[in-house]
């Protein structure tokens, strides 16, 4: 639960960061590319947070999109 927490907590940073960091465009890239590539799927960090909300929250929060991300980012800022 600690790699978890901490996961999590470091995602909350970068979403209440500016938007002008590189870590911003990259999470910009990530849900405007609408490619899929062939292969393995990667392992990366919007991946891993999506199947963290599957597994831990009974809502239907998601990660897929630049709106659930938009909707993430609001309620980090509480």
């Amino acid at each position: 639960m600690q790699v978890l927490e901490a996961r999590w907590r470091l995602f909350g940073h970068v979403l209440r960061r500016d938007r002008n960091i590189p870590a911003d465009n990259a999470k910009l890239f990530y849900f405007s590319d609408n490619k899929r590539a062939r292969g393995r799927s990667q392992t990366i960090l919007p991946i891993t947070l999506n199947n963290d909300l599957k597994k831990l929250v009974a809502t239907k929060l998601e990660l897929t999109t630049q709106t659930d991300l938009d909707t993430l980012r609001l309620i980090a800022e509480d």
